[in-house]
């Protein structure tokens, strides 16, 4: 099994957090998947096709080619990493995806949608010329593919303020106040550029937080470590974690280390 991590260009960097691909088995067939701050652009090299299952006890599936883009969620989904033995992706930074695909990102929104709807015929050249290739150079194909839709400087510096006052714990209200803008703008231009709510981002910006504090392990105190998070007190922790995660504090075991989003169910 192998996990390969690629930082993006100097170009890329203000809007992709890093370029991955991993090939292996793993020994089970499900596995939980938390909510992120940033869309995932994945590319399937093993088949053609990605699948996503959500709903009560994962029946609610969406199946799309084997390229495609997944949009922020606000609570948990599921994949067989069965399906995924050879796969890559982007990880882009909260509000760094925008440029690349034309669309406002709320319409992304809980979705998986094919990459050939918003890249038309390219992004099928880009998974075939990606298949071909051995690991190193399908990560040159994804990067020659981002780079040749690069927008420049093309970024909102007041949703970028937003986003990293929020990702370190400020309120909606004092962002917005901060800003010199209302509540209600700083929504609407949070859900196009970001794709999801000034609030539901701070909420999944504090439980990703939360849950790479506890990769050392569980605390003494779960009533103290919850205010400490910015919690207002453990059963506050235990309702988000179940709103957005599906699952309880007790139940919450990575995958393995470094890989907090990701819970294995069976």
């Amino acid at each position: 099994m192998s996990f390969v991590v690629r930082e993006p260009g100097a170009g890329l960097a203000p809007f992709v957090k890093s370029l991955w691909l991993h090939r292996g088995e793993h020994a089970h067939a499900l596995e939980r998947v938390l909510p992120g701050d940033g869309l995932q652009l994945l590319v399937n090299l093993d088949r053609d096709s990605l699948t996503c299952l959500r709903g009560d006890e994962w029946r609610d599936v969406t199946r799309i080619g084997g390229i495609g883009v997944v949009g922020l969620r606000s609570g948990p989904a599921a994949v067989d990493p069965r399906e995924q033995r050879r796969i890559a992706g982007v990880a882009f930074r909260p509000g760094g995806a925008w440029p690349f695909f034309g669309a406002p990102m709320d319409e992304l929104r809980n979705r998986e949608v094919d990459l050939g709807d918003l890249w038309g015929p390219e992004a099928r050249v880009l998974r075939d010329a990606m298949g071909d290739a051995d690991d190193d150079g399908a990560l040159d194909h994804l990067q020659r593919a981002l780079l040749r839709r690069w927008p420049g400087n093309r970024q909102d510096p007041s949703v970028a303020h937003a986003v990293r006052a929020l990702g370190a714990g400020a309120r909606v209200d004092a962002t917005a106040e901060r800003l010199g803008t209302s509540a209600a703008t700083l929504r609407r231009r949070f859900l196009s550029k970001v794709g999801t709510t000034p609030k539901v981002f701070a909420r999944v910006a504090r439980l990703g937080r939360t849950l790479r504090s506890l990769g050392s392990g569980a605390p003494t105190s779960w009533a103290a470590f919850a205010v400490e998070q910015g919690f207002v007190d453990q059963s506050h922790l235990i309702r988000e974690l179940r709103d957005l995660g599906g699952l309880t504090p007790t139940e919450y075991a990575p995958r393995e280390p470094g890989e907090t989003l990701h819970v294995v169910i069976d």
